[in-house]
Order: C-alpha cells, then structure tokens, then sequence
C-alpha cells in the first residue's frame, strides 16, 4: 500500500498569521507533498523502518520551521529548498544528513540566516558522512582545534608520510583519533573548502598536544623501536581550523 506522511507546520497554518506566512506555509507543504506524498512498498520489514525514518524526518523538519520567530518568516528561495528536499529523499535514512536537510530548508525561510544560506550546502550534505558531521560538532563554538600527522622514517632516511595514518585528530569518543576512517573524513572536509590544516604552524602551548604523544598506538609503537633508528615516529603539530564557508555550513545546518 502507498504510504502518505503530511507535513504539518503548526505555526505557519495558524489561520491568524499573515498573507506572507500562509504563502510559505503553501509553498513548503507543496513541496514536501511533491517528494515524500508518496512511497511505494518494496519490502514490508524495509518499509516499516523507512517509513519511522520518514516520520522522523517529517517532525524534525516541522519542530525547525516552527521554532522560527513569525517576525523573520520569508518565501524560501526556490533555488535552495526544491534542490534540498528533493536530495533529502535518498538520505534522510542517515540522522546526522536528515537533520542537516531539515536545518536548511528551515533556514531558508528565515530572514535570520537566510544571507549565510548557499545553494552548494545541498551539494555539500550529499558528500557527508557521519563521521564528517561529527568531526564538524567537534569544533563546538572553536575555530582552532589541535591536529597532528604522523611520519615514519628508516635509519638515515628521508622521513615520509605514513599514508595509512596520516592524522591524529580527536574529535569525540565514537571515531578512533588515528585510522583510515579518520584520514579520509579530514581529507574530505578539505575538499569541500569546510576546513583547512596547516603543519606549519601549531598553538604556542605544546601541552595541548601530550595527548597525541600518549595516544596508544604512538606508546605502542615507541615502545617496540626505542632506540634502534630503525623504524622511527616523528609526530608533527599542527592546527586544523574552520574556513568562513565552513563556520557559515555549521551555524546553518548543524
């Protein structure tokens, strides 16, 4: 059986509200109803489960818009909340990338945020992962957080990067600091012009850093070469910080 979801935006549907927010009302419930008003059965287990993840993405995308303060309600650009919501359909199955759709929809229509609000965000949430949007949560209200890389050197050798693990970056107690997983998502979050790294600079107070000098697998692997000159770890210090596009994607959409 087809299965319909109405979005219902409570604040915007009050018949006491102006002209202007009963046109965005229309606009939005429109929308929603042209990409999600309807989802064929595939699979009945599958189903069950999209159509909870559906639901939820209904209501967090109703809670956003409804939170708007009635005095900074807009028209939503078009250009910004069509592409959005109709991205939104292969990805609100993962939380962190259906919260983040909800946001800038909701955004869209608020005359608070809507100068930092850009079309490439849509484009941005579907190269996201969820240990790139955690490693974004990370940076809380800090620009600047400690990074490290480590290389790897054989006796009288040049030092190379070790590709394998090439950053240490702690960002919260789910994502191993140093491992591949880790690597790519920075690699990533460069790419997309959110962060930038840089090595040669690093914070003054080199106490922040004991923490990469005592990760495990660095005491480890010590440990195993203490003075052979074979072998050697070399860790650099560094900075990763959010570049303005960056700060703009968080206050957005996160």
């Amino acid at each position: 059986m087809p299965v319909n979801i109405d979005l219902d935006v409570n604040k915007l549907a009050d018949d006491t509200l102006s002209p202007v927010a009963k046109r965005i009302s229309e606009t939005i419930i429109s929308l929603w109803d042209l990409t999600f008003g309807r989802i064929d059965n595939v699979n009945k287990k599958y189903q069950l489960k999209k159509d909870k993840e559906l639901k939820d993405y209904k209501e967090q995308l109703e809670n956003e818009i409804n939170q708007i303060d009635p005095d900074n309600l807009k028209e939503p650009d078009l250009s910004i909340i069509g592409p959005a919501l109709e991205s939104s359909k292969y990805y609100f199955e993962e939380e962190q990338l259906r919260s983040m759709f909800a946001k800038l929809v909701a955004s869209s229509m608020d005359k608070s945020k809507s100068s930092k609000v850009r079309t490439s965000f849509t484009n941005i949430i579907q190269q996201l992962n969820k240990v790139d949007a955690l490693n974004l949560l990370s940076f809380d209200y800090k620009s600047r957080k400690p990074i490290a890389r480590t290389e790897i050197g054989y006796n009288s050798y040049k030092f190379i990067n070790d590709k394998r693990y090439q950053y240490i970056f702690f960002s919260n107690r789910i994502i191993e600091p140093m491992s591949d997983v880790m690597s790519a998502s920075i690699d990533n979050l460069q790419r997309l012009g959110l962060v930038e790294v840089s090595f040669d600079r690093h914070f003054s107070d080199n106490s922040i850093y004991n923490k990469f000098q005592d990760y495990d697998y660095i005491s480890s692997y010590t440990s195993a070469y203490p003075k052979s000159g074979d072998g050697i770890l070399k860790i650099e210090k560094g900075v990763i910080y959010l570049t303005n596009l960056g700060s703009q994607f968080i206050d957005i959409c996160l």
